[in-house]
């Protein structure tokens, strides 16, 4: 009798389309491989986890069409049923073989050098805030592996003036401008033009 449960053209109508829903759970499983490759960070997790529980959704929905479909004896194309596993395949192990991050390179011996000469010779100045450089140029120190720097330093004294450029030379631990004692024999020693490197990075 037709009062004694839904008719055959209602539980169609209740069915999803098993194509509708194979097609949005791989536009939902496309979405979780660009969110997990190329999205920014702060949304990369949020999207993922959106997609995924949409996708869920989506695959429950295709499932029960099917379902349907087949207990109703109609014919499922095959792709609905292989084009969503395959694309949940890809977005597993896109995530167990995520893109490699960019790092930033590993400073050089050189910048190194650069960077701890500039804070020893910060550090020997009255008002080291106030200090400028010009003209420093890195020097392979008298032993071969290690680098001096010689150049113009300008930064203000104990009476808060300015003294104007003057030289100076860092070899740490050992720093001097040109106004202390052993200025001009640490520079001769350290800073031979004959292994003058160029402009230091950094300065």
């Amino acid at each position: 009798m037709s009062g004694d449960g839904p008719s055959d053209e209602a539980r169609d109508r209740r069915a999803p389309d098993p194509a509708g829903a194979a097609i949005v759970c791989v536009i939902l499983l496309i979405l979780g491989f660009w969110a997990s490759r190329s999205a920014p960070p702060l949304l990369r997790g949020g999207l993922i986890g959106f997609a995924a529980i949409l996708a869920f959704i989506a695959a429950c929905l295709l499932v029960k069409g099917l379902s349907a479909a087949l207990a109703a004896g109609e014919r499922v194309p095959k792709w609905t049923m292989i084009v969503p596993v395959v694309a949940a395949a890809v977005l597993i192990l896109s995530a167990w073989n995520p893109p490699p991050r960019k790092e930033e390179p590993a400073p050089s011996a050189l910048e190194w050098a650069s960077s701890n000469a500039m804070t020893t010779m910060l550090l020997s100045l009255k008002d080291p805030g106030s200090a400028r450089f010009a003209s420093v140029h890195a020097f392979r120190a008298a032993d071969g592996y290690s680098y001096a720097f010689c150049g113009l330093v300008n930064s203000r004294n104990s009476f808060g003036a300015l003294t104007g450029f003057q030289p100076f030379v860092a070899l740490p631990p050992a720093v001097a401008t040109a106004e202390e004692a052993g200025y001009d024999l640490l520079a001769a020693s350290a800073c031979p033009p004959a292994n003058d490197l160029g402009p230091a990075p950094g300065w």
